[in-house]
Parts: C-alpha cells; structure tokens; sequence
C-alpha cells in the first residue's frame, strides 16, 4: 500500500499473516491462535523464544509468558531479536518446504522493512527460500536500495527483471 512507508514492517507482516493464514476479518484472538499454530507446526521446541518477538513485530498485545519475554526490551535491541526470531522462523519453514516470498510495491516500504529484508535475503544462499522483489524504478530509498543490496551482495543468488512502460497504444489494449 502506498501508505507502507508510515507502517513498520508493513510488507514483513503481510508475509507472515499470508504464511500462518491470517484474514484481515479475523479477530485478534483469532490472529494471535492462527500464529500460534503457524509458528508451532515448523518450530515447536523454539515457539516459547520466537512467538513474542514475531507477535510483537504484528502489532499484537501479549500476555503471560510471552508478555514477559518481551518485557524491558526496546528500541534497536528489540528490532534485532525480532529479526533473528524472524529469520529463525523462515529458516526452518524453508527446511520442511521451499518458500516463495512476494513483497509487491517494495517502492512502498518503509526502511525498517528494507533492512529488514536486505537481512532476509540472505537466507537465500543456504535455504530454499526464492524472493520476488517487485518495485517501480525511481525510489532510491527503497526499491532501487534493494536491487543495489542485492547486485552487490547477493549477485550469485539474485537476477533482476526490467520491464519498460507499456506505449500508449499498448495501454489502450490493455484498457480495452
């Protein structure tokens, strides 16, 4: 959404509500049950250390237990355990199956999500994880950020895709 760029992780957490089944008409104890069960069918023995930190990430309100993981960590600490939870988690889900992961609009992102998924792209050269990075030229900060990571970090491991403008006849027919 063209709003992304207010909203913290906005694409990460749109990938994670795809993966464990979230609907936008669920209730949160209806989110919160489906990660939950998500994150416990590819990570049990780790669920009690990666749950908070990707339901915290969500925007969700813990209690109990995980409430109490989370507690008193904030700023750039959190940031990193959130990541390290999060790449933990795509890790092991691309062990039991390949992933692919579509962030569409990146040009919208906000740059917590950019790093974010300059970190998670990484994750590529050991699991089967294929990212499908769609962006509009022209957005330094974020689209063109990421095509420059991966160009050159990730050379091996990425292939970019550009797609001219349709003409104005071509836009016609596809109109009509």
């Amino acid at each position: 959404v063209s709003n992304g760029k207010n909203l913290s992780f906005h694409p990460i957490t749109q990938i994670i509500k795809s993966w464990a089944g979230i609907r936008d008409e669920d209730s949160t104890t209806v989110s919160l049950t489906k990660l939950q069960k998500g994150i416990q069918r590819v990570y049990a023995e780790a669920f009690d250390e990666i749950f908070p930190f990707i339901a915290t990430m969500m925007g969700y309100r813990l209690d109990g237990k995980a409430k109490e993981r989370i507690k008193d960590i904030e700023g750039e600490a959190l940031e990193n355990l959130i990541l390290k939870n999060l790449r933990d988690l795509i890790s092991r889900a691309a062990s039991i199956r390949p992933l692919v992961i579509v962030i569409e609009d990146a040009h919208w992102s906000d740059i917590s999500s950019i790093i974010f998924l300059e970190s998670l792209t990484k994750l590529t050269r050991k699991h089967r994880i294929l990212f499908v990075n769609v962006f509009r030229p022209g957005h330094k900060e974020t689209g063109e950020r990421i095509s420059k990571y991966l160009e050159e970090n990730l050379k091996e491991h990425s292939f970019k895709i550009n797609i001219e403008p349709l003409t104005q006849q071509q836009s016609d027919e596809l109109i009509n």
